[in-house]
């Protein structure tokens, strides 16, 4: 977890509208101005790593360099890697970045991730499926209301028509 928080503030402060300094970055380099091959290690804070890669502006050249490093251990780790569930992570990842993606659908793959953590906090993973149940509710809900609208409509224009005929 040690890595990954550099990688969180860097993405909380890109929502919140401000920038930090890409320099925070420097933190996961070595003597040798390389990213450190221990942070292999962490496979969720490479995965974290690669995903704030994509938060990037040009001319962000240690974002770009992460980019290269987190994509090419994190495709590497698909062979090393023993935790199915992580794997399926890493996939989604390298296909569709999360900020690429649409948030709700991401939300429903990460709660079929995080269902198989062991570490996971069972009243988080169950308001997170609440959460998620209410919105597509609320969607079924307007699309109904929607639909039984546009109905209403089309009777109307069809009975129009009809007088015209």
């Amino acid at each position: 977890m040690i890595y990954t928080h550099p990688v969180f503030y860097f993405e909380f402060s890109d929502n919140m509208g401000t920038r930090c300094p890409t320099g925070n970055f420097n933190k996961f380099k070595d003597s040798n101005g390389k990213f450190n091959e221990i942070l292999r290690s962490n496979v969720k804070g490479m995965l974290s790593l690669y995903e704030t890669t994509h938060l990037r502006l040009q001319g962000e050249d240690i974002l770009e360099e992460a980019l290269t490093f987190s994509k090419a251990h994190l495709i590497k780790s698909l062979t090393e890697n023993s935790i199915p569930h992580l794997a399926k992570q890493i996939i989604n990842a390298l296909e569709l970045p999360l900020h690429k993606s649409m948030p709700r659908l991401e939300a429903l793959k990460f709660i079929s991730f995080y269902e198989q953590e062991e570490s996971r906090n069972e009243t988080l993973l169950l308001f997170a499926k609440l959460d998620l149940n209410r919105v597509q509710l609320l969607h079924q809900q307007e699309l109904s209301h929607l639909s039984r609208h546009m109905l209403i409509r089309l009777d109307r224009e069809m009975t129009l028509l009809m007088r015209l005929v």
